[in-house]
């Protein structure tokens, strides 16, 4: 993230490694008017840049995170809408997506050519399933623990709350 009164194009042009590919004029996906200018794409060899000021900060978005970028709606005049799906480690070494929505001024056939040749371009707009797998195999481990089986037969509505009381006492 950079801080808002930064330039960004700056830190992209400072990064050695760093080729720039192309600065696009984009908005929020629900502004009603054309995209004129509240924000900008910058596309590297390395990472895409979303810079609006209204999204409480940057999205410094490495290519290698990127699960799909797909253009959504839109026509000439209004901007043509695009969405960006991405992974990200939070600071609690948990892996999580965003999902950025926004439009562009018009420059479709501009940014589709930086960026058709990439494996990310026009996936489906589908979140990967990793974390929902983590979480049943967390509920099939403690399908061993009595206490998790009674709570979830509660749950369930299979028995009361006395007999889960009865039950919880006779474990304990």
């Amino acid at each position: 993230m950079f801080g808002r009164n930064k330039d960004p194009y700056e830190n992209i042009t400072k990064l050695k490694a760093e080729e720039f590919y192309g600065k696009f004029k984009i908005a929020p996906e629900n502004f009603l008017t054309e995209a004129n200018g509240t924000g900008f794409m910058f596309i590297s060899n390395m990472r895409i840049l979303i810079n609006i000021p209204l999204y409480n900060g940057d999205h410094s978005i490495f290519l290698d995170n990127v699960i799909t970028f797909k253009w959504t709606g839109g026509m000439r005049g209004i901007g043509y809408k695009f969405a960006i799906i991405y992974s990200y480690v939070n600071n609690f070494d948990k892996k999580g997506y965003m999902t950025v929505k926004c439009k562009s001024d018009g420059k479709k056939k501009e940014i589709t050519k930086l960026l058709k040749k990439y494996n990310f371009y026009d996936k489906p707009l589908v979140i990967p399933t990793e974390n929902i797998k983590n979480v049943t195999s967390e509920q099939k481990n403690n399908s061993d623990d009595p206490l998790a089986i009674i709570k979830t037969r509660l749950a369930k509505g299979e028995i009361n709350i006395e007999e889960f009381e009865i039950l919880k006492k006779q474990l304990n």
